[in-house]
């Protein structure tokens, strides 16, 4: 007779660490891309300048 090995669905539970780095990871090209398309928009220079530079030191950070 064999034995049916039965799983009841319980999988190891991913650390918040990890989930946390995901997310970084996805954030990332979000800002970059966000720093690549602002220049087209019709904010003041001064506004874009501002933004931009921060979507690209923060994207960097969370890289």
């Amino acid at each position: 007779m064999e034995k049916e090995i039965v799983s009841n669905g319980d999988k190891p539970k991913k650390p918040l660490l990890f989930k946390l780095g995901i997310g970084l990871l996805i954030l990332y090209p979000i800002l970059w891309g966000f720093a690549a398309i602002l220049p087209f928009t019709p904010f003041p220079t001064h506004i874009k300048a501002t933004v931009i530079t921060a979507c690209i030191v923060v994207g960097e950070i969370f890289f």
